[in-house]
């Protein structure tokens, strides 16, 4: 017993001890850096910008540093020549990365080409990469496809321009995208212009970016891992969990089909050619390998095509608007033209009226905003036209316990609006009921 306690009492000294020299070692072999807060480390000076922070922190500590962010030693280099010394020259001892706790989920980092390190199971999922989907043969060979399902897209917004019908061009332009992939991968596609499929789709894949981009807390703090603090191994899971139950239903059948009589009239394409691959003699690609490698595959081509959808959009969002809206200034980034504003708007918008006419667009944030400052202007769109000028913008207040919905001030002129004008119309305002509460009103100011 009392060797147990003496145990206990040396044990935090022990540790001590090695914190220290452990400190100092590390001190000695590091490059320099500001020193670091205790538990946090240097987190809190990377602030809401990291690159200007990082490049504010060159100047004093030179072209590579050192930084504690959380428990983990960060090295930083912010020069072109250090940066080509260990990423091209000793590109082989910077191969590896630290893993996120997301890429744990399903054990995904153990398969996952994107993040495991130079062994022979990445060179042989590289191999495959280069000999069955990116070769320049199987390219070319599908180079027709892709125009195939360009001209459905083309067809698709021909029809709905013919039909009057609205067009979500995002959701189009990435419904297009995947039916490219699945085709290639699994000759099929997995969505169509006219389902929630692509939507569904694309929820799980922008889940996924998600959950990637966010600052996660067990990263920083690898300790805490276990526990999830921010629920992104949970939220990443159900998304795997979704994505996997997709690609398992098309393998399963693809597996069969090769199995009955019927296999050889399957598809040419990278899951046959993958599954051929699988079965060769003394092949070290399972199964699962192929199903995470497809995954990485769909992820990185999905996600490297939003920010192209999203600025194409934008520009063309932003070309219509400016053939059919009135005149403006021309806005700012992301703020628009709130600045010009001030502090009295009304003397502002008076100001800029003498420039841009009765009829202007101000852009308020991501708001478009119509301006009228002409009586004549003011009569056509609120009397002549009130019918198309009835809705307005709804503030985020109003949308507590969905009041906008209910509301006769907020909602549409549909069914539901008439409804409720016709009730305060025949029941609270009516002359008979105004004139019926008249002597109670009287009583009142009495």
């Amino acid at each position: 017993m009392d060797y147990y306690l003496v145990f206990l009492l040396i044990l935090p000294f022990v540790w001590a001890s090695i914190r220290v020299l452990t400190f100092k070692l590390a001190s000695q072999t590091l490059p320099p850096g500001p020193k670091p807060f205790p538990i946090v480390g240097n987190i809190l000076q990377l602030s809401n910008l990291p690159h200007q922070a990082l490049a504010k922190l060159s100047k004093t500590y030179g072209p590579l540093m050192t930084l504690k962010l959380g428990s983990i030693t960060t090295i930083v280099i912010s020069s072109p020549n250090l940066a080509k010394e260990a990423l091209q020259k000793n590109d082989q001892a910077f191969s590896s990365r630290t893993i996120p706790d997301m890429a744990h989920v399903f054990d995904h980092h153990k398969f996952s080409i994107g993040w495991l390190p130079t062994n022979s199971k990445w060179k042989n999922l590289r191999k495959a990469c280069a000999t069955q989907i990116f070769a320049t043969q199987r390219l070319d060979a599908t180079q027709a496809l892709r125009q195939t399902k360009v001209q459905e897209l083309i067809d698709h917004v021909d029809q709905s321009c013919r039909s009057g019908a609205p067009i979500d061009i995002g959701r189009l332009v990435f419904t297009t995208v995947l039916n490219s992939i699945s085709n290639t991968c699994f000759s099929m596609d997995l969505a169509q212009y006219d389902s929630n499929l692509s939507q569904e789709f694309r929820d799980l894949v922008c889940g996924v970016a998600d959950e990637a981009g966010r600052p996660n807390i067990a990263d920083y703090f690898p300790a805490l891992r276990l526990i999830d603090p921010q629920g992104v191994r949970k939220r990443t899971s159900i998304y795997f969990t979704k994505l996997f139950g997709i690609f398992d239903g098309i393998f399963n059948q693809r597996v069969q089909l090769r199995a009955s009589s019927e296999g050889s009239k399957a598809s040419n394409d990278v899951l046959d050619s993958l599954l051929s691959l699988i079965e060769e003699d003394n092949s070290e690609i399972s199964l699962l390998d192929i199903k995470h490698l497809l995954l990485d595959l769909f992820l990185a081509v999905l996600l490297l095509t939003l920010p192209f959808v999203w600025a194409s959009i934008r520009v063309l969002t932003f070309t219509l608007a400016s053939q059919i809206l009135p005149p403006g200034p021309h806005p700012f980034p992301i703020i628009g033209n709130i600045l010009k504003l001030g502090k009295l708007p009304h003397q502002a918008l008076a100001k800029l009226y003498k420039t841009y006419g009765p009829l202007m667009t101000l852009k308020l944030g991501r708001i478009s905003t119509i301006v009228i400052s002409s009586p004549n202007s003011a009569n056509e769109a609120l009397q002549k036209n009130d019918q198309a000028f009835s809705s307005r913008t709804i503030p985020n207040v109003l949308h507590v316990f969905n009041h906008h919905k209910v509301s006769m001030a907020w909602i549409p002129t549909n069914s539901k609006w008439k409804n409720v004008r016709k009730a305060s119309a025949t029941q609270i305002f009516a002359t008979k009921s105004l004139d019926t509460r008249q002597a109670l009103r009287q009583t009142k100011v009495q």
